[in-house]
């Protein structure tokens, strides 16, 4: 895989706008780079990776889609690397009524709160404006390209 810093995290409450501008700026798009709202902490990449999780997964897919149209309209070939996994998230409920031992709460008595398992979404998605060998032969992630 690319080397990179740290992956962008897209969270649900994130805004679209401020998305696009950061991640074309990353790879190195001129348009964003000459935008005064761009940010410019993160320098251009050959690669820029995204990481969503449960419900941001909707907005990552609205971000990635605008970069691309973007980079279309450009006339530049973009090339995406996509992962869907699974992540466990452990979750507590806490004991329902009639079943709670008025004179014990619940915190202090782990056996009447409830633990299950969700297996919630992971999406990452990797967008370069090269082609990445090592990523293309890696079964586990699938391949898009602009390239005819």
């Amino acid at each position: 895989m690319p080397e990179q810093p740290k992956p962008i995290q897209i969270k649900l409450g994130d805004s679209v706008a401020n998305r696009v501008n950061q991640v074309l700026t990353a790879i190195g798009h001129p348009e964003a780079a000459a935008s005064d709202s761009a940010p410019t902490a993160i320098n251009a990449l050959s690669a820029i990776s995204l990481v969503a999780t449960g419900s941001g997964c909707q907005k990552l897919f609205s971000i990635v889609e605008i970069v691309k149209r973007r980079l279309s309209s450009e006339k530049l070939v973009y090339h995406q690397y996509n992962r869907l996994t699974g992540q466990q998230v452990e979750i507590e409920t806490p004991p329902t009524e009639g079943t709670e031992d008025k004179a014990t709460p619940a915190t202090e008595h782990p056996a009447l709160i409830s633990r299950r398992f969700k297996t919630m979404p992971k999406l990452e998605i990797w967008l370069s404006l090269q082609p990445l060998p090592d990523m293309s032969q890696n079964p586990t992630w699938t391949y898009q390209s602009s390239a005819k």
